[in-house]
Protein backbone atom coordinates (compact mmCIF):
# COMPACT_ATOMS: atom_id res chain seq x y z
CA UNK A 1 0.00 0.00 0.00
CA UNK A 2 1.13 3.63 -0.98
CA UNK A 3 -0.36 5.23 1.87
CA UNK A 4 0.39 8.51 0.63
CA UNK A 5 -1.36 8.49 -2.54
CA UNK A 6 -4.29 6.30 -0.91
CA UNK A 7 -3.25 3.01 -3.78
CA UNK A 8 -2.79 -0.78 -3.44
CA UNK A 9 -0.94 -3.24 -5.16
CA UNK A 10 0.75 -6.24 -4.78
CA UNK A 11 -0.44 -9.63 -4.69
CA UNK A 12 -3.02 -9.27 -2.64
CA UNK A 13 -5.18 -6.66 -5.24
CA UNK A 14 -3.64 -8.76 -8.05
CA UNK A 15 -5.79 -11.75 -6.55
CA UNK A 16 -8.68 -9.87 -6.06
CA UNK A 17 -9.12 -7.74 -9.30
CA UNK A 18 -10.60 -10.61 -11.45
CA UNK A 19 -14.01 -9.48 -10.56
CA UNK A 20 -13.30 -5.44 -11.04
CA UNK A 21 -14.72 -4.36 -14.33
CA UNK A 22 -14.70 -0.20 -15.63
CA UNK A 23 -15.88 1.31 -18.02
CA UNK A 24 -12.83 3.82 -17.52
CA UNK A 25 -9.97 3.25 -16.21
CA UNK A 26 -7.41 5.34 -15.21
CA UNK A 27 -3.74 5.37 -14.92
CA UNK A 28 -0.47 7.59 -13.80
CA UNK A 29 3.02 6.23 -15.80
CA UNK A 30 6.64 7.14 -14.68
CA UNK A 31 7.37 7.64 -18.58
CA UNK A 32 6.06 7.62 -22.37
CA UNK A 33 8.19 7.09 -25.42
CA UNK A 34 7.96 5.45 -28.27
CA UNK A 35 10.24 2.40 -28.00
CA UNK A 36 8.91 1.22 -24.64
CA UNK A 37 5.71 2.69 -24.22
CA UNK A 38 3.92 3.37 -20.88
CA UNK A 39 6.53 3.00 -18.40
CA UNK A 40 6.68 2.87 -14.42
CA UNK A 41 9.03 2.63 -11.51
CA UNK A 42 6.70 0.41 -9.41
CA UNK A 43 6.91 -3.39 -10.28
CA UNK A 44 3.63 -3.86 -8.28
CA UNK A 45 1.80 -0.80 -9.51
CA UNK A 46 2.51 -2.53 -13.65
CA UNK A 47 0.89 -6.05 -12.92
CA UNK A 48 -2.07 -4.36 -11.04
CA UNK A 49 -2.00 -1.78 -14.55
CA UNK A 50 -1.96 -4.06 -16.94
CA UNK A 51 -4.53 -6.49 -15.17
CA UNK A 52 -6.89 -3.76 -14.96
CA UNK A 53 -5.95 -2.29 -18.45
CA UNK A 54 -7.05 -5.66 -19.76
CA UNK A 55 -10.92 -4.49 -17.47
CA UNK A 56 -11.60 -1.51 -18.72
CA UNK A 57 -13.28 -0.43 -22.47
CA UNK A 58 -11.66 2.80 -21.95
CA UNK A 59 -8.08 3.13 -21.09
CA UNK A 60 -6.76 6.22 -20.24
CA UNK A 61 -3.11 7.61 -19.14
CA UNK A 62 -2.79 10.46 -17.27
CA UNK A 63 0.94 11.86 -17.35
CA UNK A 64 2.68 15.84 -17.65
CA UNK A 65 4.76 17.10 -20.59
CA UNK A 66 8.32 16.12 -18.22
CA UNK A 67 6.91 12.17 -18.93
CA UNK A 68 7.39 12.40 -22.33
CA UNK A 69 10.78 10.74 -24.22
CA UNK A 70 10.99 9.27 -21.01
CA UNK A 71 11.21 5.48 -19.54
CA UNK A 72 11.22 4.32 -16.47
CA UNK A 73 12.23 0.46 -15.47
CA UNK A 74 9.14 -1.77 -16.20
CA UNK A 75 6.50 -1.11 -18.92
CA UNK A 76 3.03 -1.28 -18.60
CA UNK A 77 1.85 -0.65 -22.21
CA UNK A 78 2.16 -0.43 -25.76
CA UNK A 79 1.06 3.04 -26.61
CA UNK A 80 -1.32 1.37 -28.82
CA UNK A 81 -3.27 -0.02 -25.84
CA UNK A 82 -4.03 3.41 -24.63
CA UNK A 83 -7.31 5.14 -26.10
CA UNK A 84 -6.45 8.53 -24.46
CA UNK A 85 -3.79 10.14 -23.06
CA UNK A 86 -4.26 13.31 -21.00
CA UNK A 87 -1.42 15.62 -20.60
CA UNK A 88 -1.38 19.51 -19.63
CA UNK A 89 0.39 21.02 -22.17
CA UNK A 90 1.04 20.11 -26.06
CA UNK A 91 3.60 17.58 -26.29
CA UNK A 92 6.78 19.17 -28.77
Amino acid sequence: MRTSEGSLSGPITLANIHNIYADIGFFGCGGISLQAGITNHYVEEVEVSKKMMTHCRTTVVLADSTKFKKNAMYKTASISNVDVLITGQQYR
